[in-house]
């Protein structure tokens, strides 16, 4: 990175350095997006089937110096440092991102979003928890492949932080705002006990999933949870991390005779079920989907209690409310802590550079020390250890004091975004610039 320069004037040696580019990096944050807000089902179950290890890779492989991948039932979202949109890009071809699907975004924008979703600010419900642990595992995976160690490693390690912060400190995950929890406690009410129930769930999806893990985490008492999706492995997946079991999505009717509960969540734009459906058999249906997926004529089917995605917000109500306050607390926080973020970031970069060049000082020290020791003894001279420790000290001295002005310069320099005294402090380290011979006595 930096060539050797002398002056023949004197034996002053200075460092060249390539380019302030080179020596104090930017690793600018890039992301594409894609989400529920524009995607269906469909196109995100698509983008997981690639492993998130094996997206990583991709990404380093084309040049990008960190990559954080996360894959939730409703995002695929990628981050890179160091590159262009351009990997991103060729990544969304590769990939057969849908186009009008993606969202890009550039450094700020990607590093705010990060903290925005680990808060629980970008969730269907405001403040759900379980996005945390998903990116708290997607970082786990990332540092155990050598994918994060620098500033994309320090904007994931910051949200995580300000999500946990925004638990701690506000409300935004308060009360039983979950529409998951919520829907839960619905079919308690409808019910009187959830023990020794059989609930079907249909449509892997984000709130199907909600409502998936809000029966597991509460040990609601049910006998046996099956999970239903129109593609098999994403069911699959679901009711392996639940203890549940997939079922096929065509099949959901010969499990109807011996079910209690159906909860629905599909997202499709068409009804999944209709009074002639469901007539005849003892169930509390909840239809959390929107569209809905249930027709108006099973709320008059026999045996059939149907409860909507209204009936829940009503349950959840006072709490989303509650939660809704709380985002504008949160706000405030990331805020503060994108603040925070770019000086830590500003400084990781000042001590980069600032390392570099202590680290190329003291390779020429070395050699420049050896070389005056070689020149001494070859004079006839004979040297003690207690000489050559002279000479070491000297030159060590020599490097901190040259160096201790500049270093100072450079700090604040890069803390105040001050890049004209950067680029002037290249071009006096001679950028580019690489001069023969050696220093005469």
């Amino acid at each position: 990175m930096y060539e050797r320069g002398k002056q023949t004037a004197g034996n002053v040696v200075l460092l060249t350095v390539v380019s302030l580019e080179t020596v104090l990096p930017m690793q600018e944050i890039e992301a594409l997006l894609i989400t529920h807000k524009r995607a269906e089902l469909s196109d995100l179950e698509e983008l997981c089937k690639p492993s998130a290890g094996e997206l990583r890779n991709r990404l380093l492989s084309q040049g990008a110096d960190e990559a954080y991948v996360l894959q939730t039932c409703n995002r695929a979202e990628f981050y890179v440092s160091g590159v262009g949109r351009d990997v991103l890009d060729e990544l969304a071809e590769d990939v057969g991102v849908r186009e009008g699907t993606e969202e890009y975004m550039a450094h700020t924008d990607s590093v705010r979003h990060l903290m925005r979703l680990a808060s629980g600010l970008e969730s269907m419900v405001v403040g759900e928890d379980e996005i945390i642990g998903q990116m708290r595992d997607a970082y786990h995976g990332a540092t155990s492949d050598g994918a994060l160690d620098g500033a994309l490693e320090t904007a994931v390690l910051k949200a995580l932080h300000v999500g946990e912060r925004a638990r701690t400190e506000t409300a935004i995950n308060e009360g039983n705002a979950s529409m998951g929890s919520a829907a839960v406690e619905a079919a308690r009410d409808r019910l009187g006990s959830l023990d020794g129930i059989n609930v079907v769930v249909v449509g892997a999806g984000e709130m199907g999933e909600l409502v998936a893990r809000s029966l597991a985490d509460r040990n609601a008492g049910y006998d046996e949870i099956l999970v239903a999706n129109r593609t098999y492995d994403t069911a699959a997946r679901l009711a392996d991390e639940i203890g549940g079991e997939p079922v096929r999505f065509g099949e959901i009717s010969s499990y109807l005779d011996e079910t209690d509960v159906v909860v629905t969540a599909t997202g499709a734009p068409h009804l999944i079920f209709d009074g002639t459906d469901l007539r005849g058999h003892d169930l509390v249906v909840l239809d959390l989907a929107n569209p809905r997926d249930v027709g108006d004529d099973a709320a008059d089917a026999q045996g059939v209690e149907l409860i909507d995605i209204d009936d829940i917000s009503e349950i959840a109500g006072s709490s989303v409310e509650g939660r809704r306050r709380a985002a504008g607390e949160v706000e405030a926080m990331i805020d503060e802590e994108m603040e925070v973020l770019e000086d830590k970031l500003k400084e990781k970069r000042a001590k980069e550079m600032l390392s570099t060049i202590y680290a190329r000082a003291e390779e020429i020290r070395e050699e420049e020390t050896r070389e005056a020791l070689r020149r001494l003894e070859s004079g006839g001279r004979s040297l003690d250890d207690r000489d050559r420790e002279i000479v070491d000290d000297l030159t060590s001295s020599l490097v901190r004091q040259l160096l201790s002005t500049p270093t100072e310069a450079l700090k604040k320099a890069a803390q105040s975004e001050d890049y004209e005294t950067l680029r002037r402090a290249s071009e006096i380290f001679r950028v580019d610039e690489e001069t023969e011979g050696s220093a005469e006595t």
